[in-house]
């Protein structure tokens, strides 16, 4: 062992606390981590030996990006606000919920980072990586009529949604 129990639990406790926050630690940050707390060289094969045998608390996980800007935007205030407005328009308007109708926008990001494994809380289920960058979305819009992919455009039209196409203004 290079660690002591105290040190292991440290060490354990940091990883989960950075997974939650978007800052899920590579194999060899961790390596460089417990480095530094047992003063001694400790490389990535350690790394995945104290996982298993942590396998109680910590996974390992293959980490995506999701960028800034959408993580600060995905949080419990914006989607209470969200939910709040849907339910007043549906009793102002006595929206029945089968008349409710879903509209799937998903997005594929271009040029997307590479996927990193990194270490994490054993409850974490949805691993990301809080990234920088701004990435170039291109949109698939799934609906029961008219699904399409939308891609970014070369220059913004002006006179798009200026007239109707059955010609009511």
């Amino acid at each position: 062992m290079k660690l002591t129990t105290a040190q292991e639990q440290v060490l354990i406790a940091w990883i989960k606390e950075k997974g939650w926050r978007f800052v899920p630690l590579s194999l060899t940050i961790v390596a460089q981590h417990a480095s530094v707390i047992s003063s001694r060289p400790i490389g990535k094969n350690w790394v995945m030996h104290f996982r298993t045998w942590h396998q109680a608390e910590l996974q390992a996980q293959w980490a995506g990006g999701i960028e800034k800007c959408r993580a600060q935007a995905l949080n419990p205030v914006t989607t209470a606000e969200y939910f709040m407005e849907l339910k007043e328009i549906t009793t102002t308007y006595n929206i029945k919920p089968s008349n409710i109708w879903n509209m799937n926008e998903r997005g594929a990001m271009m040029g997307k980072g590479e996927r990193t494994m990194v270490l994490v809380d054993r409850d974490q289920k949805d691993v990301k990586i809080l990234e920088d960058r701004d990435h170039e979305m291109v949109i698939n819009i799934e609906c029961i009529l008219n699904p399409g992919i939308i891609f970014r455009g070369l220059r913004h039209d002006l006179s798009w949604g200026k007239e109707n196409p059955c010609g009511a203004r």
